[in-house]
């Protein structure tokens, strides 16, 4: 059965994000459950990948681009699939990578069209991730397999081996010269990027990681995984810290912000919590969205904290307050 998927490039309005559930955020209504979000670095544009397998199974995705100045969609495009983590714009906003069944398609944002389409993988790409100067793409795949690419020719550059189960996501250190890998193995893997050489394995807990971010100070990891944690592992030292949420369910989206001073998280608990990414106390959380948080992206300003729920909802915070 194939996976239905929207991708909405949605325009941005800032609620207040709080520890008061009370404080209404901007909702976005799609017509799927929501697996993925991303902004744009100008900021202007919110990149959403929504799934509809269960209500649909066919192959009717779409990909389509908002202006937010106008508030208008400019771009429709055709998606087959999209699975977990699978979209990211390049740094410069001029592309838009998404991970499909067995591949990876690069976009034109400008145009509309479809670029280069990456093949490589035997299983869904879950996870890409661009380097920060953009001419690296990182994939990870239900093949157990993260693989390199080079974007302007479009060639796969290395496949990096290690993990023992699927690949849940990816990203690059600030510096373009480190990446981190997460996966079902439960372990965070690190990699060379010159060289596609390993070189450390933090070890996680016992179940399924999700989600994996590098805090933008070069230093620290974060990853939430199965068992309701959220772990952040120095990178020099490989010690853990472990940030309770108060409950047991799974932890599907983390992401700091820009300064690195906060951590967002997300999962099956319906609650999207900021935290203190150097202490690990909790700033702020909401349950509106009243089912699973599956995805959070801050904006490149740090100012607005986007969550994607399975509710079919989208949600706009206004986090400023929260700034240390």
């Amino acid at each position: 059965m194939r996976r239905a998927t929207t991708i909405l490039l949605i325009s941005l309005l800032l609620p207040a994000l709080s520890s008061c559930v009370r404080e209404e955020p901007h909702t976005l209504r799609s017509t799927r459950p929501i697996i993925a979000v991303a902004f744009s670095p100008d900021g202007r544009m919110l990149a959403v990948g929504s799934d509809n397998i269960l209500q649909s199974g066919r192959d009717d995705s779409t990909l389509r681009l908002w202006d937010i100045r106008s508030g208008k969609a400019t771009r429709t495009l055709p998606v087959r699939t999209l699975l977990a983590k699978g979209i990211a714009f390049s740094p410069d906003g001029r592309t838009l990578a998404s991970g499909d069944d067995r591949a990876i398609q690069l976009w034109d944002v400008a145009t509309g069209t479809p670029g280069k389409t990456l093949m490589g993988h035997t299983a869904g790409v879950n996870a890409v991730a661009f380097a920060p100067d953009g001419k690296t793409l990182a994939a990870g795949s239900s093949d157990n397999l993260v693989s390199l690419w080079d974007v302007a020719i479009g060639a796969e550059r290395a496949v990096l081996a290690g993990h023992t189960g699927f690949v849940s996501s990816v990203a690059f250190s600030p510096d373009g010269a480190t990446l981190i890998s997460s996966g079902f193995d439960g372990a965070i893997r690190v990699w060379d990027v010159a060289t596609g050489a390993p070189r450390q394995t933090l070890p996680g807990p016992a179940g399924w990681l999700h989600s994996v971010a590098y805090n933008p100070d070069g230093k620290t990891v974060a990853a939430g995984g199965n068992d309701g944690t959220i772990r952040l592992w120095e990178i020099a030292t490989g010690a853990v810290r472990t940030i309770t949420t108060g409950d047991t369910e799974a932890v599907w989206s983390v992401a700091f912000s820009p300064d690195g001073k906060l951590l967002a998280s997300g999962g099956d608990a319906g609650i999207v919590n900021l935290w203190e990414s150097a202490t690990g106390a909790a700033r702020a959380a909401s349950a509106d969205h009243r089912f699973d948080v599956t995805a959070v992206a801050f904006s490149p300003d740090g100012k607005t904290l986007a969550s994607g729920s399975s509710n079919q909802t989208i949600q706009l915070w206004d986090v400023t307050k929260y700034a240390a």
